[in-house]
């Protein structure tokens, strides 16, 4: 069961809509922008902004969410942003840990909601990735 909510909360940052193409990239499709900010939208608004070097973000209209992938993450750093996202009102819906064979490190992927907005976070040692989706 585990391995199955991975492979969907995987599966929901990985999402990207197509469409037909111009030139190499299909109209309407999310492609991830590099920046080195938090991105300031209507996912984001009264968001706490986690700690860390954002890498990349993407906003997919069409499917209502924002993507943001952040690196320079310690757990300690994870969890205090766990802890704000609780302050927040943000409760967890499900969380799943798993420790990849042969590495020395848990990957942990939580679903949370505060009724305005979903998130789906996925974290590794150094490294997050946040989803944010509107009902």
């Amino acid at each position: 069961m585990k391995k199955i909510i991975f492979a969907i909360l995987l599966a929901l940052l990985l999402t990207a809509c197509a469409g037909r193409e111009i030139g190499n990239h299909a109209v309407g499709a999310v492609l991830p922008t590099e920046c080195d900010t938090w991105p300031e939208n209507q996912y984001t608004d009264n968001l706490p902004v986690p700690p860390g070097t954002v890498q990349w973000t993407m906003v997919d209209e069409k499917h209502s969410y924002c993507a943001a992938n952040l690196t320079g993450l310690t757990e300690e750093d994870f969890q205090n942003y766990m802890d704000s996202l609780d302050e927040d009102g943000f409760s967890v819906v499900e969380t799943v840990s798993e420790e990849f064979r042969g590495e020395d490190y848990v990957s942990t992927g939580t679903l949370l909601s505060n009724g305005e907005k979903n998130l789906s976070i996925a974290y590794i040692p150094d490294n997050m990735t946040i989803s944010i989706s509107l009902p």
